[in-house]
Parts: C-alpha cells; structure tokens; sequence
C-alpha cells in the first residue's frame, strides 16, 4: 500500500487541525509516529495518533517503517457496523470524559451518541388532542406533544406537570402512561414517556412554542410531526380517549 499523504509532525495539535479540517472528506491519511519511550524528531507517540483518530470517528490499520525508524501508521474513517474491541470502547469513553471527542466520533461509536430522557403530555379535551410548533433550533416548525427533560430527582409526573406549568402556563392533571417512544435521531438517542393529560386549567399561553392546535383524530396527519412524536399517531388513532 502506497503512502499518499504523510504528516510528519511532533505537535499533537497539527494532527487534530488535519482531522478537524478533513474527516469528513479525506478517505485516509499517513501520520509518522513512534512506538516506543524515547522520543523521535517529527514524529507523535502511536498512542497520540490512535486517541486523535478515535475522536473523529477514525481507526489506525497499516503500519510502516520509514527509512529512518519512524513508522508512517494509516488513519481512516471507520468503516459502518466494524468491529469495536473493548480497549478502542475504554479509550472513547475516557475521551468523552476528557472533553476531547468530537461528535464525528460520538456517531461512530453509538454507545457515546447523547441520550436524553424526556416526558410528554397527550393533552386531550373532547376527543381533541393539543398540539404544539416548536419556534426554535434545527427542528423549527417541527409539531410535538408539549414536555421536556427530566430533572435529577423528578418522578415523570412531577416533570410533566413542571414542564406543562413553564411552557404553557397551565396545570394539568396526569391520568396514565400512553407509552415510552425510543428513537434514535442522528446526534443523540431519545427516551420520551407520553402520558395522557387534561387541563385542571383553561387559559393556556405559549411561552416556548409559535403555534398550537386542537387536533381531532382525522386531523392528526394535517401536520408535520417529530419524528419521535409521529410514532405515536396510529396507536392514537385507535385509542378512545
């Protein structure tokens, strides 16, 4: 195997701004490194280049020596559903808890994707179900049940009842578990509990959201739901509230 591009290079930081800039385009990259306790000239300890590739979702392979003792070692993305040995899953968690991986190598490694623990809240009202728009971030216009995360401490109940009481100034009453929807989205994975709810409270005022509705069940499918939130749909369809 032909080394292409070889970075030779005894500052750490020259490695990671490569990987930064090109991890998501390059196909490979040669990085002159060393194996053992004395240092070399232009080169990086091995263990320096495997943690720099890990953090981007990148794996060491082909190794070689370059004439004057110091190893060319190939990096390259990793490859869908390979195979992951147990000292590469320490490294990436003792990187995550370094504050060092990326989220190019948290997607390479699913285990280390973030996980959020949510609760929702089915508020129904005469055979309607009430809806929100969320008004922010990358699932803007997006339609969901109203709640959110949990708090160290919190029951599901009481967060729901929190949630509903900041998001839209209202109390309600939480009847009983709809269902727990687990989702992965492409950066974090999500556990959201959806428990059927009613209003102890008329007056409802959007403090997070840009639009809400009252759904009947014909009219569910009218707007475009999280993805999360749509696997709730049918089953809600079906269900005699």
């Amino acid at each position: 195997m032909e080394i292409t591009t070889l970075l030779e290079t005894d500052d750490r930081k020259v490695l990671r701004s490569w990987l930064v800039e090109h991890h998501q385009m390059e196909r490979e990259v040669w990085v002159a490194t060393y194996r053992g306790k004395q240092p070399m000239a232009d080169a990086l300890p091995y263990m320096e280049v495997v943690e720099e590739a890990l953090c981007f979702g990148w794996i060491d392979s082909t190794c070689k020596r370059l004439p004057d003792g110091r190893l060319a070692q190939r990096l390259s993305p990793r490859r869908k559903n390979s195979h992951w040995t147990e000292r590469n899953l320490r490294r990436c968690q003792d990187l995550e808890q370094r504050g060092m991986m990326t989220e190019g190598g948290r997607q390479a490694m699913p285990a280390l994707r973030r996980e959020y623990e949510v609760v929702a809240a089915i508020i129904h009202s005469e055979e309607r179900i009430f809806a929100t728009q969320r008004g922010y971030g990358e699932w803007k216009d997006w339609w969901e049940f109203p709640g959110g995360k949990m708090e160290a401490g919190e029951t599901p109940e009481v967060a729901l009842k929190r949630e509903i009481r900041e998001e839209l100034s209202a109390e309600i009453s939480v009847e009983k578990l709809f269902g727990t929807v687990e989702y992965d989205y492409p950066k974090f994975h999500l556990t959201m509990h959806c428990y059927l709810c009613s209003l102890l409270t008329e007056a409802m005022h959007l403090n997070e959201h840009e639009a809400a509705r009252w759904l009947t069940k014909e009219e569910l499918d009218s707007v475009r739901w999280l993805p999360a939130d749509l696997q709730l749909i049918e089953q809600l369809r079906n269900t005699d509230l």
